[in-house]
């Protein structure tokens, strides 16, 4: 069963994420199927890895505006709750968005601001 719920929500969103994708992170959405999404969202930056064929999901972060994080977790049970997925994927969101991260994935950070994090870490000893 989750399995098939797992299917069904990834072939939902992976029209999105290709467009995420061909529009460099800049796509307006309008959907009634998602309550968080009744209204055009422009999604500023956005990263999603085909390799990994990861299940992905877009949460609202509560009392957080207009902001939302694209989430992709892997799980390897399959008899896993899709309630208890959903759940810790809203919290990873939530934290997701609160930290403001700088970067999408490793692979985007620039060695500027490595250097930077290394000069900030060498002061802090």
């Amino acid at each position: 069963m989750f399995h098939g719920e797992l299917a069904k929500v990834h072939a939902e969103l992976e029209p999105w994420e290709k467009q995420l994708i061909e529009h460099n992170g800049k796509l307006e959405v309008t959907s009634t199927k998602r309550k968080f999404l009744n209204k055009k969202h422009e999604v500023g930056r956005a990263a999603y890895d085909d390799a990994q064929k990861k299940m992905s999901d877009i949460q609202p972060v509560w009392r957080m505006g207009r902001i939302a994080a694209i989430l992709s977790l892997e799980v390897e049970d399959q008899n896993a709750s899709l309630d208890a997925l959903h759940r810790v994927g809203s919290k990873l969101a939530m934290h997701v968005v609160a930290s403001k991260p700088l970067f999408l994935s490793k692979d985007l950070v620039s060695s500027d601001a490595i250097e930077k994090e290394h000069e900030i870490l060498k002061s802090q000893l």
